[in-house]
């Protein structure tokens, strides 16, 4: 796995940017948070603790599902579950979705600051 390279500036630590694939995917810290930027519009940013935000143009409207939700500008059918039902609860709609991976255990349930778009 590549890592965002870490230097030393000034006497400071800085991070910089990495770049993958002759610039089509870029990795890089804004703020408090990691970023994955492609060259296709999608923006994925990354607290480190919780919360992660996906972002894609508007030419994607209607051609995302699972967690990214389904775009189309039906807020009543955004979590959609696995099996096509819907629910109106956050924690359910997130475990859902949970892939098991060998040798990782993972808890269902959030705790702090919880909302919804």
């Amino acid at each position: 796995m590549n890592q965002l390279k870490t230097v030393m500036v000034n006497s400071k630590v800085a991070t910089i940017s990495l770049n993958l694939n002759d610039g089509q995917v870029e990795v890089l810290q804004e703020g408090f948070h990691y970023a994955i930027i492609t060259d296709f519009g999608l923006n994925v940013t990354y607290d480190m603790i919780y919360r992660v935000k996906v972002t894609v143009p508007g030419n994607y409207k209607g051609k995302t599902c699972n967690l990214c939700g389904s775009f189309n500008d039906i807020k009543t059918d955004e979590f959609e579950l696995p099996d096509g039902n819907v629910t109106k609860d956050i924690k359910t709609f997130g475990a859902a979705w949970k892939v098991v991976v060998p040798g990782v255990v993972c808890k269902d349930g959030c705790s702090g600051n919880q909302f919804a778009y």
